[in-house]
């Protein structure tokens, strides 16, 4: 054999083996490339499953709070109505302790009035009425006491009506908040977990697409190689 004939033939054989070499690659990376395919296919399926067992857990306690926050509200609309109440009955008990403020201190005097009188009157030198004169003075006094008291009980209530006017304008809005709320979080979820099924299974299968129609294009290549080179 000459040299000229060795020289096609060693190329050809440097070229089967590449050839070959390139195959044995493409039926390896087809085949690793099938396998993550079908892990990442499997995969998918699990997590589609765990994912569709959560959604329902979550939508279960979404559905507790909805229902919750439905309550609380409903608590507050009732404390309004209550605290409502009160105030009416606080804007009527101003002005009766205004006038017992007013009796009091009147029926103080009058005492006042008949002590003095009394400790004028003498008989004979005699003051028989001094004893009466010194009850009613402390009577008096102690009704002056109580007056001044229920004037100041008077004053706190006046600002306990401010808080409670406070609160009362405060408290509905929040129902309205809450209720709100009630009405957009489960829809929201709903949309949400909806939205989150649909796209994990694409996704999964977008991947497995993605690994394995290159793998099983480089298999089948990589067969043909190898066929061709037997042949």
């Amino acid at each position: 054999m000459t040299a000229a004939d060795a020289g096609p033939d060693a190329r050809a054989a440097r070229i089967d083996a590449a050839l070959a070499l390139t195959a044995r690659g493409l039926v390896t990376y087809g085949a690793v490339s099938l396998v993550v395919a079908a892990l990442a296919l499997a995969a998918t399926v699990v997590v589609a499953m765990r994912l569709d067992a959560s959604s329902h857990r979550l939508l279960d306690r979404v559905a507790q709070v909805s229902a919750t926050l439905d309550r609380t509200a409903a608590a507050i609309d009732q404390s309004v109505a209550g605290i409502g109440r009160i105030g009416t009955t606080v804007d009527t008990l101003g002005p009766t302790l205004e006038r017992t403020t007013t009796s009091l201190r009147s029926g103080s005097a009058t005492l006042s009035q008949l002590a003095a009188t009394a400790d004028r009157l003498s008989i004979l030198g005699s003051r028989p009425f001094a004893s009466l004169a010194a009850s009613l003075t402390s009577t008096a006094t102690e009704l002056e006491g109580l007056a001044t008291s229920v004037e100041g009980n008077a004053a706190t209530l006046d600002g306990s009506k401010a808080a409670i006017d406070r609160v009362a304008t405060a408290l509905p809005p929040v129902a309205v908040s809450l209720r709100t709320l009630r009405t957009d979080l489960e829809p929201d979820v709903r949309d949400l977990v909806e939205d989150v099924s649909r796209i994990v299974p694409l996704a999964g299968i977008a991947f497995t697409l993605w690994l394995g129609l290159p793998g099983v294009g480089a298999l089948l290549l990589g067969r043909r190689l190898r066929a061709a080179l037997r042949g």
